[in-house]
């Protein structure tokens, strides 16, 4: 059986199922949903195919990215694989390259997904900070607004924020946070290095796509969270204490 082959090139504790495609195996890497990556083997010769059947692609398309080409191409050179349409393939000569082959695959699509969103994520902030930037041309003077702003936490890491306001009693922080795991980790951690007992610091975050319930309970936890469209009276109500 196939699946055997797999289990003996993988060692135990790995799932693997007989499925039209070839055999699924479930891999340890994950996808920016959290979904493990599966990657498909199959007979070729005396040796294998492995891909990915498509799962970057895939993955991507649910976060909004469609085109995944660039970075398809990218993982696949830095894996030694190549791209086969929307897919992810390599060619094993035998069980005995078959783990890495897996290994390779399984990375190498991760790493494509994640990418893409992270382009998402980008792309998406940058649209939003400049909204944010509007309201706060708006509500305070040019002088006081300060760009990517660094501000040294708790830790002594100096963090970037989309934007500094220097006001008469606090410095205000803000922060575009996009409707993707990379923006509110990355946003969730540079606030949480502030000082909560700080009084002379205020944190504003953010969005413009509603975030998820988890999301937006978390960004909560360490920051004032407003819509784009109250931004302007967030950061009046800031400014005016």
């Amino acid at each position: 059986m196939l699946c055997e082959d797999v289990r003996l090139a993988l060692g135990e504790g790995e799932i693997c199922e007989e499925t039209d495609r070839g055999a699924r195996v479930t891999t340890h890497c994950l996808y920016p949903s959290f979904d493990p990556v599966d990657v498909f083997v199959t007979r070729f010769g005396a040796g294998f195919i492995v891909s990915d059947g498509g799962g970057a692609v895939a993955s991507a398309w649910v976060h909004g990215r469609e085109e995944l080409s660039k970075v398809l191409s990218r993982e696949a050179s830095r894996y030694g694989l190549w791209c086969k349409g929307d897919t992810l393939e390599c060619q094993v000569d035998s069980i005995d390259w078959l783990r890495s082959g897996i290994l390779a695959v399984a990375n190498a699509s991760a790493a494509a997904a994640n990418s893409a969103l992270e382009r998402v994520a980008v792309a998406a902030e940058r649209v939003l900070a400049e909204k944010i930037y509007e309201g706060l041309r708006r509500v305070a003077s040019a002088d006081s607004i300060h760009k990517e702003y660094e501000h040294r936490g708790s830790s002594g890491k100096r963090w970037r924020f989309d934007f500094g306001v220097n006001a008469p009693n606090e410095l205000l922080l803000v922060n575009a946070v996009a409707p993707h795991h990379v923006s509110v980790s990355a946003k969730y951690v540079a606030f949480a290095d502030t000082p909560a007992n700080d009084d002379h610091v205020a944190k504003l975050a953010v969005y413009g796509r509603k975030l998820e319930t988890e999301d937006a309970a978390l960004i909560t936890q360490v920051a004032t969270l407003v819509p784009i469209g109250t931004v302007e009276a967030g950061i009046r109500r800031v400014l005016a204490r």
